[in-house]
């Protein structure tokens, strides 16, 4: 893995990107940003589909960069951008022609890095489920110590 191999690129230098049009089906690997009422929320579409108007979808058109990494580094990136750009609770979609990030240019860094990332998620997500389990577990019990609280 070579993680000292990396180039700093514009946004619009390698992906495609537009306001998300009603009834319009985009490609896996697109990438949304929410503009409206936002705080930076982002979606990767694993599969094709429709996608609401209060997000720009970027489509990775460089075939040097994986979407989903494209999508990992943009993520990663966009609150300190955005602190910097933002001046409401909308996003200026026109911000994105400027956003500038480092890219690995190593084709099986990126996949190496994506994998750990999913990898990463996967247990953070096992790991949410077990503390829900519990809670539900505790909620159970507390109402069986205090029945007439429940009244």
């Amino acid at each position: 893995m070579e993680l000292t191999k990396y180039k700093h690129v514009r946004i619009k230098d390698i992906c495609i990107w537009e306001r998300a049009k009603k009834a319009k089906i985009y490609p896996e690997g697109s990438f949304c940003v929410q503009v409206s009422a936002t705080k930076g929320q982002m979606e990767y579409l694993n599969e094709e589909k429709e996608v609401e108007s209060k997000y720009c979808v970027f489509q990775v058109v460089s075939n040097k960069y994986l979407p989903a990494y494209v999508y990992m580094i943009f993520k990663m990136n966009l609150p300190e951008y955005l602190r910097r750009t933002q001046t409401g609770l909308n996003i200026v979609p026109e911000i994105f022609n400027e956003y500038e990030i480092d890219l690995h240019t190593n084709i099986d860094t990126q996949h190496e890095l994506v994998n750990t990332m999913r990898c990463i998620d996967t247990r953070i997500q096992e790991e949410e489920r077990q503390v829900k389990a519990i809670q539900k577990l505790k909620k159970y019990h507390l109402q069986k110590m205090f029945p007439d609280m429940n009244r």
